[in-house]
């Protein structure tokens, strides 16, 4: 309860001139520091100016009003009041007082709307931290989600640094850990952390009370993201879809001029005569159709939705192949290097594909160095490394992919990177950056291709900007 003078209802507005012991308890100033004061000492930059101004029209107009304001206490953090102003009149009918009751109502305004707005997770988890930072004041605060059973958390945090990892942040002396109570395979915990000092029961109290609050919304919104996540891989298999048919029509097409090739180089060798200079012209011809013949094949199991054969092998051949291979193409001052994890991981798949794929990203990377290359070095790398999936993961990837032993082959380079806009179409069909009509213009098939590829045989691909600038590739295959 506060009691003011009634006068003057303008700038700076009437004194204190009684508070409660509730009060002193709510806000931390004792009676003799606001008696004599106007209520401004509660103000700060949270209250609301509009709400304020409604308010001094009321007391001009010598009108009750009930409002809702953000006050703030003596330490100087903010805390949300519902409150009503009454007119006290003396005998005579002349107005003397102005008495405000006032109830603590944050447990129900904090973060609540960020809780009725947020439109994804990250940001509900960012703004919840945001708001919570300021009310409790704590140094840092963490919100942090993960599918249940997996070991490594998303971690989105306001406020310092911390001086340890927020993955392993326990309850302790200086640290609160609220869980969110939600339903399903999702695990969600705030977790509060002070450098010097505990926190009270009732910052813990209003800690507790955003998380009820916020698990509904954040059920909703993993819903949601699940929602779009099927969408999106029943989008991507559409694409791929159609340009399987396509690789499929054109590889068939294809196929039948090998054919003729190869039907008229078996005619010249029977009509003439063994000389060498025609004979090695005519072998190479033979060695060039072979591997024709191969590609053909692999484009018609592409647009066939066919599984090729699995086999294992190691990575190590198949990098420095494809690395051999594009030595001369990449062109100075651009050079590969690579790393293998010992001992060599075993991959269950295609050679021939795996190769396929190194050397179509290994090109992607070599455009993304020459448009910001520099007169020093330029390098691609690549490093092939043993990877295990705990649960179902979806996160940054193009398709999830199920819990299991597999390799993950990365493609780092140090060009622009990608935007978001960019990276979310990166796999679609035709879909290029390359200047169109432009001799050595991409078309587009590049990547959707080797995502096609990979996908076949149970993998998947990640995109993923690097600091302070350029694009990891992961391509992550199922181990032998």
């Amino acid at each position: 309860m506060l009691i003011t003078e009634a006068e003057p209802t303008s700038f700076p507005g009437p004194r204190i001139q009684y508070v409660n012991e509730v009060f002193e308890r709510t806000t931390g100033f004792t009676a003799e520091e606001v008696i004599g004061k106007t209520p401004r000492i509660l103000q700060g930059a949270r209250t609301d100016q509009e709400v304020l101004a409604r308010l001094r029209d009321s007391l001009r107009a010598w009108k009750s009003e009930r409002v809702t304001l953000t006050n703030y206490r003596k330490d100087g953090t903010p805390f949300d009041v519902e409150f009503e102003v009454v007119p006290i009149a003396n005998e005579q009918g002349w107005y003397t007082h102005w008495v405000s009751v006032q109830r603590d109502v944050t447990k129900s305004t904090l973060a609540a709307e960020v809780i009725r707005t947020a439109s994804t997770l990250d940001e509900l988890g960012s703004g919840i931290c945001f708001e919570l930072r300021e009310y409790v004041a704590a140094t840092t605060v963490v919100w942090r989600m993960r599918p249940h059973g997996q070991r490594h958390w998303h971690v989105l945090q306001a406020g310092k640094t911390l001086p340890f990892d927020a993955q392993l942040m326990m309850p302790g002396e200086h640290c609160v850990l609220v869980p969110l109570q939600t339903s399903g395979d999702l695990e969600v915990e705030l977790l509060l952390w002070h450098e010097s000092r505990p926190f009270s029961e009732a910052q813990q109290a209003l800690t507790e009370a955003v998380a009820r609050r916020a698990a509904p919304a954040t059920e909703k919104l993993y819903a949601l993201l699940q929602q779009q996540r099927l969408i999106a891989a029943l989008h991507q298999s559409e694409k791929l879809e159609a340009i399987g048919r396509l690789a499929g029509g054109i590889a068939h097409d294809f196929n039948n001029l090998l054919t003729i090739v190869v039907g008229n180089v078996e005619y010249l060798q029977s009509i003439v005569p063994a000389v060498d200079e025609v004979s090695n012209v005519c072998a190479d011809i033979t060695r060039a159709t072979t591997r024709a013949s191969a590609l053909v094949q692999r484009l018609l199991d592409f647009g066939r939705q066919r599984v090729p054969s699995a086999q294992p092998f190691p990575v190590d051949g198949v990098i420095a192949s494809a690395a051999a291979l594009l030595e001369r193409t990449l062109g100075a001052p651009i050079v590969i290097a690579t790393a293998v994890e010992a001992p060599v991981p075993i991959v269950l798949g295609d050679p021939a594909l795996l190769e396929q794929v190194l050397v179509s990203l290994i090109l992607n990377a070599r455009d993304a160095l020459r448009s910001m290359m520099q007169p020093e070095r330029g390098e691609i790398r690549v490093v092939a490394i043993r990877d295990y999936v705990e649960s179902s993961r979806q996160e940054g990837y193009a398709a999830a992919l199920p819990p299991g032993r597999y390799v993950a082959i990365d493609i780092t380079d140090d060009g622009p990177g990608m935007t978001d806009d960019v990276r979310d179409r990166a796999f679609d069909p035709f879909f290029t950056t390359k200047p169109l009509g432009s001799v050595g213009a991409g078309n587009g098939l590049g990547l959707s291709t080797a995502y096609g590829i990979v996908a076949t045989i149970g993998g998947t691909i990640r995109l993923q900007n690097v600091v302070p600038h350029g694009l990891n590739v992961r391509i992550i295959l199922p181990a032998a």
